[in-house]
């Protein structure tokens, strides 16, 4: 999806996305997927968690934030796409792109957990997963079904993790062989005598 600059924004045009979804690639070239659903509506969540403490005042003191994965919701008809006018508009004139193709790529990329970008006007969120992809079918759209997708961020980070003893003596566990359990304190009579046995 590419935006119009200037004054040329605010004419309205047939065929144009809002809202447009691209599968990322690694070099950069992201592939916009998707063309054939009507994205009507996208609501971006994007919040933070304080971490409150109580004070023996009755007060709370935030000492830290950590700021939340972008969540989005988007709400989209999937059509069956017949339409001669929308062809000569789009370039597209594959006449015959059912609804149940689209949901069948939809139901795909939710499967197999694809990251994509999600462009609206206000920003581009990459790094988003279909976290969800209910559906319902009503009369109003005879030919299709409408979603409500949900989308979240997922954040990528690498472990740094070394696994090792306290003591810098216990770390070689080479050629230990069979080893014996550390003895009680006193005698195993003291022991059985406590618990009357």
């Amino acid at each position: 999806m590419a935006f119009r600059p200037g004054a040329l924004a605010l004419i309205p045009t047939f065929g144009e996305d809002v809202v447009a979804i691209f599968e990322q690639s690694e070099n950069g070239d992201d592939v916009q997927i998707l063309q054939g659903a009507n994205l009507m509506q996208a609501s971006i969540s994007e919040d933070v968690t304080f971490y409150k403490h109580p004070l023996e005042n009755g007060r709370a003191l935030v000492d830290h934030r950590i700021i939340q994965p972008v969540t989005i919701e988007l709400r989209v008809i999937l059509t069956t796409r017949a339409s001669v006018l929308g062809g000569l508009i789009s370039g597209d004139f594959d006449f015959e792109t059912t609804a149940q193709d689209i949901y069948n790529q939809l139901r795909e990329l939710f499967l197999s957990g694809t990251v994509l970008s999600i462009q609206t006007r206000m920003n581009t969120y990459p790094n988003q997963v279909f976290q969800s992809i209910p559906h319902e079918e009503t009369s109003e759209v005879f030919d299709g079904a409408i979603f409500s997708i949900s989308a979240s961020e997922i954040q990528f980070e690498t472990a740094n993790v070394s696994f090792a003893p306290a003591d810098a003596a216990n770390s070689d566990t080479l050629d230990r062989g069979k080893q014996n359990p550390l003895g009680l304190p006193g005698s195993v009579s003291d022991v059985t005598s406590i618990f009357g046995v």
